[in-house]
């Protein structure tokens, strides 16, 4: 089987990754990664160097772009396919439903400021 795990951030942003590995194993990765990186004490010059590099994970950029907290024990397997071209499938699904939820969020904040800014135009006598 081929998990798709998810880590949770100390800013209540999620981290949704797919592996053909064990979840325990790319897990231990991870933290491997974060820890080697966020363990370092930089100076300034240092730090903004480190900022211009790209990390092995979206993961790991967040937490030392960010300076945020994972939260490793809330790690959890979301669903398990061992056909990748069917993990892609699934991991696609779900970004499509995100984007239509954040596009249904961005009409409505539209309509409403639409509809606030037409209501003040007819309540001026």
């Amino acid at each position: 089987m081929h998990p798709k795990d998810k880590q949770q951030a100390s800013c209540k942003k999620c981290y949704i990754g797919e592996t053909g590995r064990k979840f325990g194993t790319r897990l231990k990765e991870h933290k491997t990664e974060v820890e080697s990186i966020t363990s370092k004490p930089f100076t300034r010059n240092q730090r903004a160097s480190s900022l211009s590099e790209q990390n092995k994970s979206a993961l790991t950029d967040h937490a030392s772009y960010d300076n945020h907290v994972i939260n490793w024990p809330a790690s959890t397997i979301l669903d398990r396919e061992s056909d990748k071209s069917t993990r892609w499938i699934k991991r696609q699904y779900v970004v499509m439903i995100v984007i239509i939820i954040i596009i249904i969020l961005i009409v409505y904040c539209c309509l409403t400021l639409v509809g606030d800014v037409l209501f003040a135009v007819l309540a001026q006598p």
